[in-house]
């Protein structure tokens, strides 16, 4: 009858055990390179409103005191944006992916001025900035807060260009 090897055969094998071990290393320190959700140059503390990181744009509601929408093809046409629309902007800006190739790489991007701007205050007044400015082209869906890129899925494109358009009217 031929006897059972024990669990340590590999072990006592020369060679196996380092190889092994330096396989766990990789695997353990493998995490530090995952992609992180790290904090962006773009970042707002979390009392004046918006919020940008490498998740997104997040606007809330509630700490915004008034939204201008300036439309750059027509500087003379500034509209306040209706309070009931804040959400559905916040939603929008929510889906907003980080732009790596743009934020990471260092090049130097030459742009023609944006479609919107969107100037927000706070109903803090008590801090350094009073406005904050996020700038929208509708060309590629790219918009930039604070010196950090994102961009727009293309699904959502549309119902953003849309919200911005609504006050493009005269009786709003």
């Amino acid at each position: 009858m031929q006897q059972m090897k024990s669990n340590t055969y590999l072990f006592r094998k020369p060679g196996i055990l380092p190889v092994i071990l330096v396989f766990m290393l990789c695997i353990l320190s493998g995490c530090r390179w995952l992609p992180s959700t790290k904090r962006v140059e773009g970042i707002v503390p979390e009392d004046t409103g918006i919020t940008a990181d490498a998740n997104g744009l997040f606007i809330r509601p509630d700490a915004v005191a008034a939204i201008q929408v300036i439309f750059t093809d027509d500087e003379s046409l500034e509209r306040s944006m209706l309070r009931e629309d804040y959400s559905q902007l916040s939603g929008l800006l929510r889906s907003v992916v980080y732009d790596t190739h743009w934020n990471d790489s260092g090049i130097m991007v030459k742009m023609v001025e944006p479609d919107y701007v969107l100037l927000l205050s706070y109903t803090n007044k008590d801090q350094d900035r009073p406005l904050e400015e996020l700038y929208i082209w509708r060309e590629g869906g790219r918009i930039k807060f604070r010196n950090v890129w994102f961009l727009l899925p293309a699904e959502q494109q549309p119902h953003l260009y849309d919200l911005m358009e609504k006050y493009r009217q005269e009786d709003l």
